[in-house]
């Protein structure tokens, strides 16, 4: 494999497991909100061990990639910026409000009396005025759910909530020519000031501002090594084995602080996503070099299709597991959280594969990817 093509193929690897890794995440949290005051210690156990190393790396590392794909090989003139202004319009900003008109719509059908026996709605009746409907494309808090929080006090969400990151990286690339020409000027002192200042508001609950802060550092941070013509994984590698071991000890950190000491669990957190993106990439990379996986062009192509619809199957493949198990030990927890995951995945798949067979127009417009 030629090392100058080792980063695109590092980078196109981690697409389809880092969307695994939001179903996941998203399932867990759905299964918690609903098995509140079952005794499940071993089930709840396992998600603090989910949560300390998986639960929120995968962002970090799609506003990374973005970063570093965005700024890739050329100097940011202006033709150029409204170029890819342009082409992210199709591939995010379309597909953004398409997925958020199609989880509003799955909303009021569920609210149908009809239906009420089936889905179960635990929010007031649906608010649906013009200014709830466009809130949902924002910040579903204020949507057509009354009484709904959208996430908490260190962020909020579109109704189709995994979509918060697009929305976001869409903002961040409005900015990108600053962030250009402070890469360029101040070069890594310029990301270790964003990271440190990213890091600070961690720690604090500011709402959007706490999102925006993660979008604005790790999308400057591979935009800044891809501007100055930095080879990710050259990089990157000097560290695999440092990034491995802090990688497993703050993931452990976090699981012993959910015990010991609650108040440390999110600046544990905050530093294993900084470890976990290096490791992450340095795993791809080796896992390449030395020929032991492979790039898959359909699960690379799936990846983006199944981040932004998972939200609109997986309530109802929970309900429908709840309803058949009956969960309420740790055993049947877990197994309808393993069970709940690869049904999702494989319906999303084969839903994937056939409209790119049979309807590739449709897709395309649903993913702006071919």
């Amino acid at each position: 494999m030629k090392e100058r093509s080792l980063h695109s193929q590092a980078l196109d690897l981690l697409r389809f497991p880092l969307a695994i890794v939001v179903l996941a995440s998203h399932t867990l949290d759905s299964l918690l909100q609903s098995s509140q005051g079952l005794s499940i210690p071993i089930f709840r156990e396992i998600s603090y061990f989910i949560r300390g190393f998986f639960a929120g790396q995968s962002v970090p590392i799609y506003y990374f990639i973005s970063g570093y794909v965005f700024f890739l090989g050329t100097e940011l003139t202006r033709e150029r910026y409204f170029r890819k202004l342009r082409n992210r319009a199709h591939t995010l900003l379309i597909p953004y409000l398409i997925w958020n008109s199609i989880l509003i719509v799955c909303t009021i059908v569920a609210s149908l009396p009809c239906l009420s026996s089936f889905v179960t709605n635990n929010y007031e009746p649906l608010n649906l005025t013009i200014p709830r409907l466009l809130w949902d494309f924002w910040d579903s808090g204020k949507g057509i759910r009354p009484g709904y929080e959208s996430l908490d006090s260190f962020g909020i969400c579109p109704i189709d909530t995994p979509l918060w990151f697009v929305r976001d990286l869409m903002i961040v690339m409005l900015i990108a020519p600053f962030i250009w020409h402070m890469a360029k000027r101040f070069g890594h002192m310029f990301v270790i000031v964003s990271g440190v200042l990213w890091f600070i508001l961690s720690g604090i609950p500011m709402g959007h501002a706490n999102q925006l802060s993660t979008a604005f550092f790790f999308f400057s941070w591979g935009g800044c090594m891809s501007i100055h013509g930095k080879d990710m994984t050259s990089e990157f590698g000097r560290y695999f084995k440092i990034s491995a071991i802090f990688y497993l000890m703050l993931g452990l950190g976090y699981v012993a602080s959910v015990h010991l000491c609650p108040e440390l669990k999110i600046t544990l957190k905050s530093l294993n996503k900084i470890a976990g993106l290096v490791f992450a990439c340095d795993m791809s990379a080796w896992l390449l070099r030395h020929g032991h996986c492979h790039v898959n062009s359909f699960l690379v192509a799936s990846s983006f299709f199944i981040y932004v619809s998972h939200r609109t199957i997986n309530s109802v493949i929970l309900k429908i597991l709840f309803f058949a198990v009956k969960p309420s030990t740790d055993f049947t927890m877990i197994c309808v959280f393993v069970s709940a995951i690869i049904i999702c995945v494989g319906v999303l798949l084969g839903t994937f594969y056939l409209m790119r067979r049979f309807m590739p127009s449709v897709l395309y417009v649903l993913t702006g990817r071919k």
